[in-house]
């Protein structure tokens, strides 16, 4: 038996060192789509993740539709039974979306996985990229790995970036959703905590505060809920100080981060959503916290702005409030500056690129603008 074990051990340590090598992108899907963007990715070669840009332990449990050609995914979805039907190799000509945003024209076969009593249990999907054909030549033999992106004429990017803000809604959401059913299961177990905790009692305090902070968590997770239905923002005057400075409270909880805020007398109310507006607020400090791992001051500063008509600031002239929020972390390259309000752009192993774009799209529909410096 023991040997027995050792050599599928080996077979498998042998198997997956030649999937390794080969220059052909490999991805292995689950057989059941449960998510809006398609089924999840179980595996990922090296090739895989070196043509998609993304480390291969951001591509394992995330939706094909991260890197599908979003106009086709539906197809492709709908596609995968018939493959498992009829039992033979499918292919088909379409994009692969990489981390930077950026399209590649590839060429996709599909083939189904099925277990000893003939269930299919996942499908394999290989990738590789089609050759740009070069004018007066002949069309070169496909290299392993090429790198060559085509790049589309503007009336196609702005499609391409609906349609990735469009699946962004769609992942957000159901992670809203799903968080918003853990914080219900804290929120009641800390309830109960309260109850039998002595009313005068520093553990009734942390409760008090810990019970605050799911609600404000529950709230934007409501918010993220509302903005991916594309529900209009809910104006009201609302003073940017008190938001940011109850943001500031809940996103520094249990760091060693500090938040000193600035905030003149006499500063305007603005018309806003109040909700999605501290939402863009605690994620822009929650980012800050994360940058300084080792601890530190965050500084806020709000004040009045008029903008000139000709302003290079991308806004109609008029009166704003000015929210700026800087920290100490280590910073972000000047070349990735122009990316980081891209759907699912992340420098974190474990982020999901979703939170800036957010923010963007949420600024955005209250007439304002956000930058990063």
């Amino acid at each position: 038996m023991n040997q027995s074990i050792d050599q599928i051990k080996s077979i498998n340590h042998h198997f997956r060192h030649a999937i390794e090598q080969v220059g052909e992108g490999i991805l292995i899907i689950e057989a059941v789509s449960l998510h809006p963007l398609g089924p999840q990715i179980v595996f990922a070669n090296r090739s895989a993740a070196e043509l998609t840009g993304h480390p291969r332990s951001a591509l394992i449990e995330q939706p094909i539709g991260l890197i599908y050609e979003p106009e086709s995914l539906n197809a492709l979805i709908a596609k995968l039974p018939l493959v498992a039907q009829s039992g033979k190799l499918v292919s088909t000509e379409k994009d692969l979306l990489t981390r930077r945003g950026e399209r590649i024209r590839c060429h996709w076969t599909i083939s189904a996985v099925r277990d000893e009593a003939g269930e299919v249990v996942n499908y394999i999907l290989t990738v590789t990229p089609v050759p740009i054909p070069v004018a007066g030549k002949a069309a070169p033999e496909p290299d392993p790995q090429p790198k060559s992106v085509a790049k589309l004429p503007p009336s196609l990017e702005e499609s391409l970036e609906k349609s990735r803000v469009e699946s962004l809604a769609l992942l957000a959401a159901g992670i809203a959703h799903d968080f918003n059913n853990v914080l219900q299961t804290i929120l009641s177990h800390l309830s109960l905590a309260k109850l039998e905790t002595p009313l005068h009692s520093s553990a009734r305090q942390h409760i008090d505060d810990s019970l605050d902070a799911t609600q404000d968590a529950q709230s934007l997770a409501r918010q993220i809920l509302d903005f991916t239905k594309g529900r209009e923002p809910k104006i009201e005057v609302v003073n940017l100080a008190d938001i940011l400075r109850r943001s500031a409270k809940l996103s520094t909880m249990g760091t060693q981060v500090r938040c000193d805020i600035v905030s003149p007398d006499g500063l305007w109310g603005v018309e806003v959503d109040a909700r999605q507006i501290r939402q863009v607020i605690h994620n822009l400090l929650i980012n800050a916290c994360q940058a300084m791992s080792a601890g530190g001051v965050i500084q806020g500063f709000i004040e009045n702005l008029i903008v000139p008509a000709g302003s290079n600031l991308d806004l109609e002239p008029g009166p704003y409030v000015v929210v700026r929020i800087r920290d100490r972390g280590c910073g972000i390259p000047e070349a990735k500056l122009r990316e980081i309000f891209e759907p699912y752009y992340t420098t974190k192993e474990s982020g999901t690129g979703i939170g800036l774009a957010t923010c963007r799209a949420i600024v955005q529909r209250h007439r304002g603008t956000i930058t990063v410096t």
